[in-house]
């Protein structure tokens, strides 16, 4: 799902199934359904969006179907082409007690299926993998964390930290400031302090892991 969430802008920039890494505005390509509420995600017209098109089925979640994002469609919604040859519009999305849930999504790689495409080299699928990461970070204006702690503490002050956050705040940068030392997290700390957390969290001596 991160992939889908990365490709929801109207030029999507991960790979697709048929090799491309980028679509041309206005080309088909395939989609599909995410998500949809028990009754199914219903399809409207074009012309008008606020009605729904006369005889068009209620598509259900993993149903696959040619769609695209021109440059001229509602950036709210994705063209979809029937099995009966007539065009329609579905969202692509809507908000949900304040978070945003896919709806309808390009058919991306998904970079750990590696069974669907052998020949992608592991390189493309890191950077597949590292794209759709950044794609959900939240944005340093919107916040962030800050960490304040001594080195030898910071895999147990990072660990409590999160338990005691909410899920969204994981996807905002943590600065790091270790205390008693000079120096400016500018990407340096917050590697150093990842490592140390996840040597942390797998110290197979730590309350974390029983020998068994």
């Amino acid at each position: 799902r991160a992939s889908w969430r990365r490709l929801l802008g109207p030029r999507g920039a991960l790979a697709w199934e048929n090799g491309k890494t980028s679509p041309r505005a206005g080309d088909w390509v395939d989609h599909v359904v995410v998500s949809c509420g028990a009754f199914g995600l219903g399809v409207v017209e074009p012309e008008n969006p606020a009605r729904p098109m006369a005889g068009a089925p209620r598509l259900q979640a993993g149903d696959v179907l040619e769609g695209r994002i021109g440059e001229g469609d509602d950036a709210t919604h994705v063209r979809v082409r029937l099995n009966d040859g007539r065009e329609g519009l579905v969202p692509r999305s809507r908000d949900e007690e304040g978070k945003r849930r896919v709806l309808v999504a390009p058919k991306a790689s998904a970079p750990d299926a590696a069974s669907r495409r052998p020949d992608v080299p592991f390189s493309q699928k890191l950077e597949t993998l590292r794209a759709a990461c950044a794609s959900l970070a939240v944005p340093w204006e919107e916040g962030h964390v800050d960490v304040r702690c001594r080195r030898e503490d910071v895999a147990s002050a990072a660990s409590a930290l999160a338990a005691a956050l909410p899920a969204r705040d994981f996807r905002k940068i943590w600065r790091f400031d270790f205390l008693d030392e000079p120096g400016m997290d500018a990407g340096g700390l917050a590697r150093e302090a990842w490592a140390a957390v996840a040597a942390g969290i797998f110290d197979p001596s730590g309350p974390r892991w029983r020998l068994a």
